[in-house]
C-alpha cells in the first residue's frame, strides 16, 4: 500500500479517522482512500470545481434514488486541497465483474441503469456547473480538433462538422447529471445464478446541469457496447416510447457523443463493432439503431 503524505494523515487525525487504516483505492483521476467504514476523498487545487460538484450532489440526492449513494459527513479544504469524508458503500463495482456477467444478465443491468438515470434526472436541481447552449456551441466549435487530438481518421474528421450541424439538438429544462454512468461508477452485488443488482452509484464530481440525453453517451458505450437492442433497453426503462427512439433520436445520441467532454470517437472505434459504411448516418444506425 502507498504510504499516505504526512498533510494526509494530518488531515485524518484532524477528521477523526486512522491513518493506519488508509488504503488507496487503484487508478482514478484524484487520490481516493477506504478509512475503515468511510471514504476520503481529495481534490487538487486545480480540481476544486469538481470538489464542489460532488459536495452539492451528495448532499441533494441521499434517499431520492433506488440505490445507495455516499452519504456526506464532511467538505472543506485542507492545505489548498478541497476534500470529503462520505460513507463507504458495499459491493463490488460493475466492472470488476463485467466480463463474468452474462447476457441476460446485462440486459437486466443495462435496464436498472437507465431506471437509475431517471430517478436521477428527477431529483431537484442543485447548484452546479450547466451545461447551456455555451457549452454545446464551444464543443461544436472544438470538435473536429478535439478528436483530430485523439487520433480519429481523416476519414472521419471530414464530414463531422457537417454532421453535426445537421443534428438539432433539443432544447429542454436542465437536469441533474451524472455524465459518467460507467461500469467503475455503479456497484452491484450478486443474486440468483447469473443475475446481479445495481446497488449503489459514486463519483459525482463530473456532475452537472444539462440535457437529459448528454446521460445516455457513458452506459451506451461501456453498458450496451454498441448493441442497439440494450440501448433501446435503458431508454424503455428511462421511460421512452418505442416510438420515441427513431433514427433521429439515434443521431442525436452520437450527436452528444462526438460532443462529450470524454466522447473519444477513435477509442470506441476500436472498443465497439464497427458499421460497413464509414459514415456517421451508418455509425448511429449501427450502434443506437
Amino acid at each position: 500500500m502507498e504510504r499516505p503524505e504526512a498533510w494526509v494523515e494530518a488531515l485524518c487525525r484532524t477528521e477523526g479517522l486512522d491513518p493506519g487504516s488508509l488504503a488507496r483505492y487503484p487508478g482514478g483521476s484524484t487520490p481516493v482512500y477506504a478509512a475503515g467504514d468511510r471514504v476520503l476523498k481529495l481534490y487538487p487545487p486545480t480540481h476544486l470545481a469538481e470538489h464542489a460538484a460532488e459536495s452539492a450532489v451528495l448532499t441533494a440526492v441521499p434517499d431520492r434514488l433506488p440505490v445507495l449513494v455516499p452519504r456526506l459527513q464532511v467538505s472543506g479544504r485542507w492545505d489548498a486541497w478541497g476534500f470529503v469524508v462520505m460513507d463507504r458503500l458495499d459491493g463490488v463495482r460493475l466492472k470488476d465483474v463485467w466480463p463474468m456477467v452474462g447476457a441476460e444478465a446485462r440486459l437486466g443491468l443495462v435496464a436498472r441503469t437507465g431506471e437509475l438515470a431517471a430517478a436521477l434526472h428527477a431529483v431537484p436541481l442543485p447548484t452546479l456547473r450547466e451545461d447551456g447552449p455555451a457549452f454545446v456551441a464551444a464543443q461544436r466549435t472544438s470538435a473536429v480538433a478535439r478528436h483530430r487530438s485523439w487520433g480519429l481518421g481523416v476519414e472521419w474528421l471530414t464530414g463531422l462538422s457537417a454532421f453535426l450541424d445537421d443534428v438539432a439538438l433539443p432544447e429542454e429544462p436542465p437536469v441533474l447529471l451524472h455524465s459518467d454512468l460507467l461500469p467503475a461508477n455503479l456497484l452491484v452485488r450478486p443474486g440468483e445464478g447469473d443475475r446481479w443488482s445495481i446497488c449503489g452509484v459514486f463519483d459525482f464530481d463530473q456532475a452537472r446541469r444539462g440535457q437529459r440525453e448528454y446521460d445516455f453517451v457513458a452506459p451506451a458505450v461501456f453498458l450496451a457496447e454498441g448493441d442497439p437492442s440494450r440501448v433501446h433497453t435503458m431508454l424503455r426503462a428511462y421511460g421512452y416510447a418505442p416510438s420515441d427512439l427513431d433514427h433521429a433520436f439515434g443521431r442525436r445520441l452520437l450527436a452528444w457523443l462526438l460532443l462529450h467532454r470524454h466522447g473519444n470517437l477513435a477509442a470506441f472505434l476500436r472498443r465497439l463493432p464497427r458499421p460497413r459504411e464509414r459514415t456517421f448516418e451508418a455509425l448511429a444506425e449501427r450502434w443506437f439503431g
